[in-house]
């Protein structure tokens, strides 16, 4: 039997909360797993609908929670993470690019591949943890790798596992240790010809989210 509620309290670092039926005033433990959609993170006084249970510690609990707008984002296909997928092999293969034709250091190109895959390995081991309620890997240091040249594989992360790609305001953070890491590898180019390459690949992925 489905019912409706209030969410009332929810950590969302730990990924937990409670919610109160609007005929009730008893408390629901509610946990991020239960969602089924993942990506929009829950909010305090969102109205949601779910089944009773209850949980390994004998807690009244809910599942299978639904929201009204679950449906019509599930029907849409997100863009943004087309984007994100396209800007992160599109950069490495522009990286690539310019060690073929001698311009830069492999090293730069290892750099960005170990670490990318080293972010991509980190962002799923902190899918599972949050799933289940598990120590959990700091947002600060997800920042930090990318911000040293793990992006790319955080952004393939973030479509791949589904994790962190919606919450604010970890994503404005963490698009700005995007900028700042690929003006830092501008930094290293060592010709005007090689500015322009990178100025053009900006304006041509950068520009069409930037609002008008």
């Amino acid at each position: 039997m489905r019912h409706q509620g209030k969410i009332t309290q929810w950590n969302d670092e730990k990924g937990f909360g409670f919610v109160q039926p609007l005929k009730s005033e008893e408390q629901l433990f509610i946990h991020i797993t239960a969602f089924k959609d993942r990506q929009l993170r829950p909010e305090i006084n969102q109205l949601i609908t779910y089944t009773r249970s209850t949980d390994k510690q004998g807690r009244k609990s809910t599942v299978k929670i639904t929201r009204s707008t679950d449906k019509k984002r599930t029907s849409q296909p997100s863009k943004n993470n087309s984007f994100s997928i396209m800007l992160a092999v599109t950069f490495l293969i522009i990286v690539s690019s310019l060690v073929f034709i001698n311009h830069t250091s492999v090293l730069i190109l290892y750099a960005y591949l170990i670490l990318s895959l080293i972010t991509f390995l980190i962002y799923g081991w902190d899918k599972s943890a949050a799933q289940k309620n598990n120590w959990r890997i700091s947002e600060n240091n997800l920042h930090l790798l990318a911000l040293i040249g793990g992006w790319p594989g955080a952004l393939i992360a973030q479509k791949f596992f589904r994790h962190k790609s919606k919450k604010q305001p970890f994503r404005k953070i963490f698009w700005l240790t995007v900028g700042i890491n690929i003006c830092i590898f501008m930094g290293f180019l060592s010709s005007l010809n090689e500015v322009k390459i990178m100025i053009t690949f900006l304006q041509t992925f950068i520009e069409p989210i930037l609002p008008h």
